[in-house]
């Protein structure tokens, strides 16, 4: 009976402690485990860009959740916020990282029995380049420099641009290179001009 007793009290630690880490916040593992063990093993610079990815976008979205209601739902949608306010695919991936690095450690800890849900999230690679299309102007001056190096290249370019061919790369005259922005094709993505010798 003695025995009986013991293991009911062992038991009820063991809930009543199991009970405590399902109730651990993210918050709260960010500044009771997870800072100061980053303070000790990473560099200052590194610390502070999670330290401010974590307080700008982490805690806000996730910070009073426990870990066992961290989903990739929310992991997307607090990437989508990040996304809609202009944030780089580079600094969501960094933000996801931070989250997953958090979670990880959790589950080393013993504080949450995973899986860890970022395992789940893709960023999603957007197309951050500045492109337009050129002017008329600037197309009159184009065919001008063309004109002047390569019939053949001016030629190519009038059709190109007149009647909405597919991006085309030209490298026949020497020390020329230019990638056609075509605004009449709708089935490839325009091409930024770049040339790598000045008119004359």
């Amino acid at each position: 009976m003695r025995q009986a007793g013991q293991e009911a009290r062992e038991e009820a630690v063991r809930v009543q402690v199991q009970a405590e880490n399902d109730s651990i916040t993210l918050n709260r593992f960010w500044e009771k485990h997870y800072l100061p063990s980053a303070a000790l093993k990473k560099t200052e610079k590194t610390v502070e860009g999670e330290r401010w990815l974590f307080k700008s976008w982490i805690a806000p979205a996730l910070g009073d959740l426990p870990f066992k209601e961290i989903n990739p739902r929310l992991i997307e949608a607090m990437l989508g916020e990040m996304a809609r306010t202009g944030k780089s695919t580079r600094t969501q991936d960094h933000a996801r990282m931070v989250l997953s690095g958090l979670i990880s450690t959790a589950i080393r800890h013993d504080l949450f029995d995973g899986p860890n849900p970022c395992q789940k999230v893709k960023v999603v690679k957007q197309d951050n380049r500045r492109v337009r299309f050129l002017t008329p102007e600037e197309a009159r001056k184009l065919l001008d420099v063309l004109k002047a190096r390569s019939p053949q290249t001016h030629d190519e370019a009038l059709m190109a641009i007149f009647c909405g061919l597919r991006p085309v790369r030209f490298s026949r005259s020497p020390g020329l290179m230019l990638i056609l922005p075509i605004a009449r094709s709708s089935s490839v993505t325009p091409k930024r001009i770049s040339m790598t010798a000045s008119p004359t």
